[in-house]
């Protein structure tokens, strides 16, 4: 009898140790799986994309320039390509100059007459004004500083007529548009490529240059 209890006993002390060591593994592993979750929550998303810099945007275009007057034939070409929805017509503009300057006239008649006359005494660039704020005036010459144009101005080449001054020549619009597209997509863009190869004074640039 003596001998059973002590057989009892031991095999109570070893299934008392077996549980106590299943349990302790068992604890450990849920801490390893809580462990492994938090890494995996905190790893990048391999299917995320970067951002990337100097991306160039394919969809966006700009065909030209052309003279406004060239525009509606411009604009039927690009209809019958099914381009024309996607077209915008923008107005290129000259760069800021100083500019000798007669005027303003009444009319453009008079500005025209002015610009054959001066071209008359050798000043080959005198253009009449026939939009913006100077129109129907005359530039005479156009320089990149006031000091120059005064130089000008008060030199021997200047002409002989009253009302000759200076002025800034800012925002005027050169009489020429380009159209810009926008979200083309890549069967549209070998429209526009197709027209530009029939257009070969124009020129097409992506909008990211």
């Amino acid at each position: 009898m003596k001998n059973l209890k002590l057989v009892l006993g031991f095999l109570i002390v070893l299934l008392s140790g077996c549980w106590i060591y299943l349990q302790y593994f068992d604890i450990e592993e849920i801490k390893v799986k809580e462990v492994a979750l938090e890494i995996v929550k905190k790893a990048p998303d391999p299917s995320a994309e970067a951002p990337k810099k100097g991306e160039i945007n394919i969809g966006c275009y700009i065909w030209g320039p052309f003279r406004e007057r060239e525009s509606p034939r411009i604009a039927e070409k690009l209809r019958k390509a099914g381009l024309i929805s996607k077209a915008v017509m923008k107005d290129r503009f000259l760069p800021e100059k100083f500019i000798v300057y007669l005027g303003p006239f009444d009319n453009q008649e008079a500005a025209l007459a002015f610009q054959k006359q001066f071209r008359k005494q050798g000043y080959r660039n005198a253009r009449a004004i026939l939009q913006g704020g100077l129109s129907f005036g005359v530039e005479i010459a156009a320089f990149n500083t006031q000091e120059d144009a005064q130089k000008f101005l008060t030199g021997p080449r200047t002409p002989k007529v009253k009302g000759v001054r200076i002025t800034n020549r800012l925002g005027e619009p050169s009489g020429e548009v380009d159209f810009a597209f926008q979200d083309i997509s890549e069967d549209e863009r070998l429209k526009l490529l197709d027209l530009w190869r029939d257009s070969p004074r124009s020129e097409l640039k992506n909008c990211s240059f």
